[in-house]
């Protein structure tokens, strides 16, 4: 049951900054509204005692101040309201103890420490009065009825009893409209100012997040205004610094590489017109597959580490058609690989990213698993490019493992077994570059699944 709740909770939760204080501050509102109530209720309440026993300590009091006048006949009494008895009167309607728990502190205020008090109240003897004339020979004239009635007796001797009955107005006012009416102007007036100033205040912050989502990408992030609050203000001039010192370093970082390359690739060429003047044999062989396995991994590590720092845009392609023509480009050299029916399937890529990616995939499945088969399929607005072969697969707990960069299934380190391990790490750093992700997982029937995940254009 907690959980279920707790589930509940979590499901219904605001999930940003704006929607989590206004949430607070609501919840904090509401208890407030509920202590606020209890005191208002608590004073109605005992005004409405005083309310219901002031009447009849009145007419008892001023009974008592014209004992010198005493009264004619009993009937003159009682329709004075006021019922002198030698025994307890009876009562009508259900007892009020804090009724005459008040009366008994007017009493006393006013001097007078009576015996006892006795209170009741009537709802319905108020609408019809008989019974009360019927119990003491008359009553208070009915037609000014009242909500209540309430009767007050008073023992002030042990043979006498001063009995009063006074009309006073139901203690049941329109509360709960008044909480529905003072909840929906407090939060009126609290909330609305709330809600434009949070949204104010998590502007920037939004601002921020989808700068940050750009750092490191060919288009860059735009600076940041510095405006709001001297924190908002602050954080912004500290992102734009830097944002500025990293794009520093990512260019002085492209033109390092370019020139390792540009130094590196210049040798090597100058190595293999050597080795080509070389008398043929084992070890001129062996050279020139030492020179190509040198220059292709010089090539790995260039790509992998200049992916996401495209200067061309990206576009939209149809990668149905961008996979058919890598497919197509493998079956003519006579490669095992087959390609199931594909939608068409329009993407915003760098095409050739994209391409680099598929053809690494395929030539794993085809070096590992004897054969490749690539589908692609649309779910949920991404487009997953799968490519799946029938190898031996990866240990699960290698799985991650075999993404990092240099990292090969086998431990030699030769071009005949698999390459410089720079494969996997190329297809995963071409995902994230653009906003994909990518998987690999072993098939229960045999073999290792290997999915391109990418947003629609």
């Amino acid at each position: 049951m907690i959980g279920t709740a707790r589930t509940f909770l979590g499901r219904f939760r605001p999930r940003t900054l704006a929607g989590q204080t206004i949430l607070v501050v609501a919840i904090s509102l509401f208890i407030v509204e509920l202590i606020g109530f209890a005191v208002y209720y608590m004073v109605q309440r005992s005004q409405w005692l005083t309310v219901a026993a002031a009447p009849g300590v009145i007419v008892i009091l001023e009974t008592l101040d014209q004992r010198d006048r005493p009264f004619p006949v009993e009937r003159e009494r009682m329709q004075r309201g006021v019922i002198t008895t030698t025994i307890a009167p009876p009562t009508v309607g259900e007892n009020a103890p804090e009724i005459a728990a008040r009366a008994a502190e007017l009493f006393q205020n006013a001097g007078l420490v009576p015996i006892r008090v006795r209170a009741t109240i009537d709802e319905a003897q108020a609408r019809n009065p008989s019974k009360i004339r019927q119990l003491f020979g008359g009553g208070a004239n009915g037609r000014r009825q009242a909500r209540l009635r309430v009767q007050l007796s008073v023992q002030l001797a042990r043979d006498r009893w001063v009995t009063v009955f006074t009309r006073s107005p139901p203690i049941a006012q329109p509360i709960l409209q008044r909480i529905i009416v003072q909840t929906f102007f407090l939060y009126g007036i609290v909330l609305i100012p709330l809600v434009w100033f949070t949204r104010r205040l998590a502007a920037p912050l939004r601002a921020l997040s989808s700068a940050t989502k750009r750092v490191g990408t060919p288009e860059g992030a735009t600076p940041l205004p510095e405006v709001g609050p001297d924190d908002v203000r602050n954080l912004a001039a500290s992102f734009n610094a830097m944002q500025d010192r990293i794009r520093s370093m990512l260019e002085e970082k492209d033109h390092m590489l370019g020139a390792i390359g540009h130094d590196l690739r210049t040798p090597l060429t100058a190595l293999r017109v050597r080795v080509e003047s070389v008398p043929e044999g084992p070890d001129r062989d062996r050279m020139i597959t030492t020179i190509d396995d040198m220059r292709q991994m010089l090539d790995d590590i260039l790509s992998l580490a200049r992916i996401g720092r495209d200067r061309e845009p990206p576009q939209r392609v149809d990668l149905s058609a961008l996979v058919e023509a890598a497919i197509d480009d493998f079956q003519d050299t006579g490669a095992p690989v087959e390609a199931a029916d594909m939608p068409r399937t329009i993407v915003t890529v760098h095409p050739r990213a994209i391409r680099r990616a598929l053809t690494n995939l395929i030539d794993n499945a085809i070096k590992y698993g004897d054969r490749a088969e690539v589908s692609l399929r649309v779910e949920n607005g991404r487009a997953i490019l799968a490519v799946t072969d029938h190898g031996p697969g990866i240990a699960p707990d290698r799985i991650e493992e075999m993404m990092q960069p240099f990292t090969r299934l086998e431990g030699s380190r030769s071009r005949n077994t698999g390459g410089a391990g720079l494969g996997l790490a190329i297809v995963r750093a071409i995902a994230s570059s653009e906003s994909g992700q990518f998987t690999l997982s072993n098939r229960a029937e045999g073999g290792l699944l290997a999915e391109l995940n990418l947003p629609l254009g």
